[in-house]
């Protein structure tokens, strides 16, 4: 458990202290996630997830912990968004974002007929030993910005505010759809001319 991530070292809250650890590769995160029952820690940056869980305590280096495993983001024209995690799944969301390129900063631009990207990992057996993130499907939905994410205590239903524009006075979408309809809904052939959509939108006007 990664509770053990803080260790009270007394029962008096006047005296209690907490243990922490550097995290490897040093790293700008831009967010944190921690599953219900404390048993994965996600961490992410721009282009990058990393996954930590009780393993990464027991192959630690002096105070320093590493992640069990990572996903960077394939290609340019996006970042990492939101990242949310559960003892079973990990599910996170694109947006487009900023670059350095020869010291200048680039932004990318959402285009206005662009649809979100939600990428689900599948962990492994649901536990944190031998965990990859090497099992995962992507599906677009249909507006550009994912506002919010949640997943629900029971693991079985994903909940997400979806937006046409990044500013959050723009009219958005609820959109609610069960975990595992959107993995049948990912995997099936030809699934973008497919006219079942497993999930339901209701506009937050």
């Amino acid at each position: 458990m990664l509770t053990n991530f803080f260790i009270p070292s007394s029962k008096s809250p006047s005296q209690s202290q907490v243990e922490g650890w550097l995290l490897s590769p040093p790293q700008e995160f831009k967010g944190c996630d921690i599953s219900p029952d404390a048993s994965f820690v996600a961490y992410w940056t721009d282009t990058r997830i990393s996954l930590y869980t009780s393993q990464s305590l027991s192959t630690r280096e002096a105070q320093v912990l590493f992640p069990v495993a990572w996903r960077d983001l394939e290609g340019r024209n996006c970042i990492w968004k939101t990242v949310v995690v559960t003892s079973k799944y990990l599910v996170a969301s694109t947006t487009g974002g900023s670059f350095n390129v020869s010291g200048r900063k680039t932004r990318i631009k959402l285009l206005t007929n662009s649809s979100s990207k939600c990428f689900i990992f599948e962990l492994e057996s649901g536990n944190s030993v031998d965990v990859t993130l090497d099992h995962w499907c992507r599906l677009t939905l249909p507006l550009p910005e994912i506002h919010i994410l949640a997943i629900s205590v029971d693991r079985k239903t994903l909940s997400c505010v979806l937006r046409g524009k990044e500013d959050v006075r723009h009219p958005g979408s609820l959109l609610t759809s069960s975990i595992n309809g959107l993995i049948s809904y990912a995997k099936r052939p030809c699934v973008h001319s497919s006219t079942w959509k497993p999930w339901q939108l209701t506009n937050t006007r």
